[in-house]
């Protein structure tokens, strides 16, 4: 059932949005609302989880490469099990029941740079066991991932409804993008690195605008002890060198966004490029997740109901190659970088066939 939230309430969670860091004063001034007010909301909204802050991580500096493969299986008994190795894997990033051109399980692995055959040797395990009948993996992109996330202000409370013309977004020209290569060599925080900050981005990731003394006594509670000045100089290095941006993600139900879905398609490399220049240069205000290399297109993208047709309609009209599933949102999870991986004595992440694989089967 949708929630429906008051006007008041939508504006706090704009201003947030606009502002992931506000304080208490700046989201009262920009809301016109009174200080005591807005603190009161603010915990309201944050205890029912209605949003949550995270940062995105720069996992070119990281020294963490992505890998994105759909698994399909024979029946639920299948998909379980892979559920199961999601859980146990220490790279795991993603993963979520998938339904339709594909009925399996989609991972998503945040692994260590130049790791990727390991997940290809994990997925011939699973092959051979018969967990596995069938899997795709997806092509190494040659530009960063795009993120976009869910923009409120799209959102009509009165008809719950969201307002957005999806024929005007693919039809206007995109500006060009500039694309960058990655800058540096990869894995270039891992020279300062350590297995507190290991612990520190960990909970960061969990959410970030928690105070300083809550993630501290989170911390020391997964065993690791940093004083408060450590504490604020480590963070405000992952800050600069660990993470890209920040994102504001939303309980979808409050939002009716019931649909997730995933399109595999293949068509022009000029219409992908296009189109990810269209991602990144005209607002749309729902969250989704795009990678493109070359003719490839990977996109990831949470919707109403309603938005789903125009949508599926233009790719298909230009693609060669289109195949879409649905995500099961409730049987689907994020994981974060676990502290255990850090190797601090080698001031690299744990890697190897035996902690990627045999461990994990076993």
């Amino acid at each position: 059932m949708t929630l429906q939230l008051s006007r008041e309430y939508l504006k706090l969670l704009l201003a947030v949005q606009e502002n992931p860091f506000g304080t208490i004063s700046e989201l009262a001034k920009s809301t016109g609302t009174s200080k005591p007010t807005v603190a009161k909301r603010l915990k309201e909204l944050s205890d029912r989880r209605l949003f949550v802050v995270r940062p995105l991580l720069n996992d070119h500096n990281l020294g963490f490469e992505f890998v994105d493969v759909l698994l399909e299986t024979k029946n639920l008994e299948g998909i379980k099990r892979l559920e199961d190795v999601a859980v146990k894997h220490p790279y795991t990033a993603y993963s979520g029941r998938c339904f339709g051109y594909f009925n399996g399980v989609l991972m998503q692995f945040r692994t260590p740079q130049g790791t990727r055959p390991l997940i290809h040797d994990l997925v011939d395990c699973l092959l051979k066991e018969g967990t596995v009948n069938w899997c795709k993996f997806f092509s190494i992109q040659d530009s960063p991932t795009v993120y976009t996330p869910m923009r409120i202000e799209g959102w009509k409370s009165g008809t719950m409804t969201w307002d957005f013309d999806w024929d005007k977004w693919f039809e206007k020209k995109p500006k060009t993008v500039k694309q960058n290569a990655q800058y540096g060599e990869p894995g270039s925080a891992l020279r300062w690195f350590n297995s507190k900050d290991a612990h520190i981005l960990y909970e960061v990731m969990r959410g970030t605008r928690r105070k300083n003394l809550e993630i501290l006594e989170k911390i020391k509670e997964n065993g690791s002890t940093i004083t408060p000045q450590t504490f604020s100089r480590r963070y405000q290095m992952i800050r600069d060198e660990c993470f890209s941006g920040y994102w504001t993600t939303f309980d979808a139900g409050v939002f009716d966004i019931h649909n997730n879905v995933l399109v595999v398609g293949k068509g022009d490399s000029s219409y992908i490029k296009n189109l990810r220049e269209r991602l990144m240069t005209q607002t749309m205000p729902f969250q989704s997740v795009m990678r493109t290399s070359g003719e490839n297109l990977f996109w990831y993208i949470r919707l109403q109901s309603s938005h789903l047709s125009p949508v599926l309609s233009n790719l298909y009209e230009n693609l060669e190659k289109m195949e879409v599933s649905l995500i099961d949102y409730e049987h689907s999870n994020g994981f974060f970088v676990w502290p255990g991986n850090f190797d601090e004595v080698n001031q690299k992440w744990i890697d190897g066939r035996e902690y990627m694989i045999d461990n994990v089967l076993k």
